[in-house]
């Protein structure tokens, strides 16, 4: 065996050599490996033969199957005997460290550096990581991959896999099986390209994607094309893509001054005697092209191809490499073409961790303990924990470039990766079949090692995570795709934050003018109060602040004077100071200026919505903490006068304690139900208003509060306070908007923000009472239905649509806007009952609501029959899809974070309302417990065919029946405790036997209400509740708390 070649083992492999030998050795032999690792030679390393004498038979086409065999004779024995003598000299040369010239063939020019790869489905386990991972390491700006397998839909998390931090992915499948041509290139290169998926020429032998590059006044056409071989099914021949080749490159003669051509062609251009290779050079060489890639791509044959004019240097530093798990190697080249420059960033950033944190504690105590007498509070605060803040951890603004990252890449698999391109090396310098099966084993373990320590990383952040959106996050960073809010790319980013900040401002200034000019008539003032009036605050002491902090989460914004990390190590000295602040506030009727400024974070409002429009986006505020924590306190006092003096409406479900979407929808469907059990049909309509919050009139709002809540003197002057001279500025990647002085409308994002507009909108009640309408909110979401007969429906729809003219005529009145494009309506009963029904629509004053045959309320899909089958689909799609995408990321979680997953993100859709699915038949529950069993297999890692009960078992969930009887039945435990809405409470009443019978001690036994219709009355939750709660045993019904009631429920239902 030659003596200068070096043996690159896995990392885990060492020499047993002294270190005085690795001085002595040449400069190209492999690196130190760690001390402690024992030699260990794969088993099934084949002697050191050169490739050339093996004669592998192989033609290079994609068809081909052979591979090069590996030497098992008596010669070969004798040879690897050879080859295990020298090893302890090779092995010496490990102790020496690697130096820069073992480093990665890494290109790092200041031009484009593209690749090219048959991926031969990149679907497969384990390919799309191993691409990613290739195009972070080899710095690539684009990279094309032909035979994709990917479709349009079902491989989303695929493609996302596919796609590395900082980068974008272009697909064009195939429409049917295989084929398929995709991009992956940096995002920043995005409004430099433009993609031609529809091309002027004929293709029907060959799939084609152009990429059209133009940087600095230059444009280039890069060209991917696979052809794949001709067979007997596709019936393709080589003179039909002869023919077709030539169209196209006619085409770009006339149309394109630069091309690059790639891809695989499936031609052996190794082969000039062959008849198709010397037809394709002619043709090459009539339009002064030339083929550049001289080493074999696939086995033995060229059939990855880079061309270009003969006359043009485009491209230069071609290499092949084979890296990825496909019979092809990687076709990598760089192209006369400069990058675009890459726009940095300017970030401040703070060392917290260079910040004592006792030290930090204590100074901020004692410069907080005698703040000067004619001092602000909150001033004094805010700039004394500013200063000890640049003190210890002082800001430093930089200019960064943000660059694509792996955070679970270990210093191990960094070394192994080292030692798998000196593998490499080495394999393509001696061509020994030895060096080249050590270097497959190296790749192998490369793999392997990556593969392990991202699933440590990912599952020991899903598992140590308390936070969904964490969670989320975390998952979306696995499967490769951003969780932060997309933004424009069309807006330069100094002028974004002001784009933004206009668009809010002149948005809500177009409503209040379009609403000052609707002429509307004076409603009718809902009556006084009459109670005792809420004057006053009381002030709070340690312990009381101490108990609302234990209610929130402490998280802060750029208003703050600390970051959260440092506001939780040091609330215990902080509390003092907050606590006078927020009672001056209160004792005074007065909110810190500094307390009314908040932060706008522009946030998409669906995935699916162009993030180039700015009207496609909502504003979210961000207020400081203490603010938040003085607005906590007043809802605190707020709400026990409201609940004292019975002032809230009981038909408003937001923000109130035992109240969620899914009692209010318990309560409208249980209406609707019941009134199908008597053969009536029911008009439900949905209101949608426009910037709800954000046109709420001051001046009502207080006036309001007075008179209809009774709230006066100084607590009065403190909600006046709060509510004028407020301002917001649009922030964005710290570039602020200028501040805008807020005339009207409530603060999402705060706390007082959202109750004080379901106060504002009571009065609606009122109205609606009137009209003798049911009706039902949740926040600024409301719903009018009524019943009717049948032969009625015109009469019905005419009542509601009466009542929504006056519901508008009011809204205009207190300066909100109703929405007619997108609000709702629907009829609802069975299906011979609608069939007597006359309208189709709902008229309003300016417009005409056609009737749905569903619509979507609170997040659950209701059709016209309450069948839930578009519910139950709706949910089975989200499932399913969330599924796959757990699917495709399981081989990097453990068991435990799989679960998890698993539960945030499929357990918890099947349970959302899942109450409202009770009593539907077994066919229809039967789709969501699929849904479930799928699940279990996937955690535990069990095929289709095991049974499925012991698996929920060991994971300890209850199936989907067991489900729904466990939420009916806490459901029915809280309103027998106080726990739930009055207007749950309302439907259900004890039992009372007409005559004493032994049965009749059963005193927490209910009373089943007579129904006649199995699909609709008893469905109805006031059916449902008793007859479930009823079977269950009296100790059980008997327990004193709700936790230990849902333990032994839980106990109940998995022994049943």
């Amino acid at each position: 065996m030659p003596s200068d070649v070096a043996l690159a083992l896995p990392s885990d492999v060492a020499p047993a050599q002294p270190s005085d030998v690795a001085s002595a050795q040449p400069s190209d032999v492999a690196p130190a490996l760690p001390s402690d690792v024992a030699l260990a030679l794969p088993s099934d390393v084949a002697p050191a033969l050169p490739f050339d004498a093996l004669s592998p038979s192989s033609n290079g086409n994609d068809s081909d199957t052979d591979h090069p065999p590996t030497a098992t004779s008596p010669l070969h024995s004798g040879l690897y005997d050879a080859y295990s003598a020298s090893l302890p000299q090779i092995v010496a040369c490990q102790e020496r460290s690697l130096n820069d010239s073992c480093t990665s063939n890494v290109t790092r020019s200041k031009n484009l550096r593209l690749c090219h790869l048959n991926s031969q489905s990149a679907v497969k386990s384990g390919k799309p990581e191993a691409i990613c991972d290739f195009i972070l390491e080899q710095n690539l700006d684009v990279m094309f991959l032909t035979e994709t397998w990917l479709s349009d839909t079902g491989h989303e998390a695929t493609c996302q896999l596919l796609t590395p931090p900082g980068y974008c992915l272009k697909s064009c499948p195939r429409s049917s099986r295989g084929g398929g041509i995709a991009v992956v290139f940096r995002k920043s290169l995005e409004p430099f390209v433009t993609f031609r998926t529809s091309v002027p020429y004929e293709h029907t032998t060959f799939e084609v994607v152009e990429m059209v590059i133009t940087c600095s006044g230059t444009s280039t056409c890069v060209i991917c094309i696979y052809r794949p071989p001709p067979n007997v099914k596709n019936k393709f021949t080589f003179p039909m893509f002869l023919t077709e080749a030539e169209e196209m490159l006619e085409h770009h003669n006339t149309h394109t001054s630069n091309i690059v051509l790639i891809g695989d062609f499936n031609i052996q251009f190794d082969q000039p005697q062959n008849t198709d290779t010397r037809q394709t050079m002619d043709l090459l060489d009539c339009h002064d092209l030339k083929q550049h890639v001289d080493a074999p791509t696939r086995k033995t044959h060229i059939i990855d191809w880079i061309v270009t004019h003969e006359s043009t240097d485009l491209v230069y530093d071609i290499l092949l490499n084979d890296y990825l798990r496909s019979d092809h190697s990687a076709v990598l080249f760089s192209l006369k073409m400069a990058k675009p420059s890459k726009q940095k960033k300017r970030v401040v950033r703070r060392n917290l961790k260079e910040v004592n944190t006792d030290t930090f504690r204590a100074e901020a105590a004692r410069r907080l303990l005698d703040p000067p007498v004619s001092s602000d509070p909150v001033r004094h605060y805010d700039s004394t924990l500013s200063t000890l803040l640049d003190e210890h951890a002082p800001a430093k603004t930089k200019l960064i470039i943000d660059r694509p990252s792996a955070p679970w890449i270990t210093a191990e698999v960094k070394y192994a990766k080292q030692l798998r391109r000196r593998a490499e090396r080495k394999s393509r310098t001696s061509k020994l079949v030895v060096d080249r099966q050590i270097y497959n084993k190296q790749k192998e373990h490369v793999q392997t090692l990556i593969a392990d320590a991202k699933q440590s990383h990912y599952s020991t952040k899903i598992c140590e995570t308390t936070s969904a959106k964490t969670l989320f996050s975390t998952m979306n960073d696995l499967l490769g795709c951003s969780s932060a809010s997309p933004l424009p790319n069309n807006i330069d980013p100094s002028k974004l934050s002001q784009a933004f900040s206009d668009y809010f401002h002149n948005k809500i200034q177009t409503i209040r003018d379009k609403l000052d000019k609707i002429p509307h008539q004076n409603s009718e003032t809902p009556p006084a109060f009459t109670g005792t009036p809420f004057t006053h605050f009381q002030p709070l002491t340690l312990t009381d602040l101490e108990k609302v902090l234990k209610e929130m989460t402490l998280k802060t914004c750029d208003l703050d004077p600390l970051p959260t990390q440092l506001y939780s190590d040091c609330l215990p000295e902080l509390l003092p100071s907050i606590l006078k602040i927020i009672n001056t506030s209160l004792q005074t009727g007065t909110v810190p200026n500094s307390f009314k400024t908040a932060i706008v974070k522009p946030l998409l409002k669906k995935p699916s919505l162009d993030p180039n429009t700015v009207s496609n986006y909502r504003p979210v505020s961000n207020l400081s903490f203490i603010s938040k924590l003085l607005e906590r306190v007043v809802l605190k006092q707020l709400n026990s006068h409201l609940l004292c003096n019975n002032l809230l409406s009981p038909l408003q479900s937001a923000y109130r304690p035992h109240h969620s979407t899914e009692t209010a929808l318990l309560k409208i469907t249980n209406d609707l139900l019941l009134a199908t059990d008597q053969a009536e049909i029911s008009a439900v309509a949905l209101l949608d208003l426009s910037a709800a919050f954000d046109t709420v009139d001051h001046n009502i709002l207080l006036q309001r509060l007075q008179h209809t809540f009774g709230i006066h003197s100084t607590a009065l002057s403190w909600f006046s306070s709060y509510l004028t001279d407020r301002y917001q500025t649009v922030s964005i990647d710290k570039l602020n908007s200028d501040p805008i002085r807020l005339e009207c409308g409530v603060p999402q994002g705060s706390v007082l923000g959202p109750v004080l507009f379901t106060l504002y909108t009571q009065p609606l009640d009122h109205i609606l009472d009137r009209h003798n309408v049911l009706h039902h909110s949740f926040a600024d979401d409301s719903q009018l239905h009524n019943s009717s007969s049948p032969d009625q429906s015109e009469s019905l729809l005419s009542s509601i649509s009466d009542t929504i003219t006056d519901v508008q005529n009011w809204m205009t009145e207190n300066k909100l806007q109703l929405n007619s494009n997108k609000t709702e309506a629907i009829l609802i009963g069975t299906t011979s009952k609608l069939s007597k029904a006359t309208s189709d629509s709902l008229q309003l004053s300016d417009s005409s609501v056609p009737l749905s045959s569903a619509v979507k309320n609170l997040g659950v899909t209701l059709d016209n029959t309450l069948s839930m089958k578009q519910h139950i689909s709706s949910v089975s799609r989200t499932c399913y899809f969330q599924l796959r995408r757990i699917a495709t990321i399981r081989k990097y979680l453990t068991t435990d974070a799989t679960a998890k997953l698993v539960t945030s993100t499929i357990l918890s859709r099947l349970d959302y309302c899942n109450s409202l699915l009770a009593g539907l038949p077994s066919s229809s529950i039967s789709r969501l417990q699929r849904i479930q069993n799928s699940s279990a297999r996937l955690v535990l890692r069990k095929k289709k065919r095991d049974h499925i009960t012991p698996l929920l078992h060991q994971l300890h969930w209850l199936p989907v029946p067991a489900r729904i009887t466990y939420k009916i039945n806490t459901l029915t435990y809280k309103c027998l405790h106080g726990l739930a809405p009055a207007y749950l409470s309302d439907s259900l009443s004890l039992y009372v036997p007409s005559r004493t019978l032994r049965s009749s001690a059963d005193s927490l036994k209910l009373n089943i209400p007579h129904t006649k219709l199995k699909t609709a009355g008893q469905r109805s939750f006031s059916f449902q509740a008793p007859s479930q709660w009823n079977t269950l045993p009296l100790p059980l019904r008997q327990q004193q708390s709700l936790e230990s009631f849902k333990s032994a429920l839980k106990t109940f239902l998995f022994s049943k």
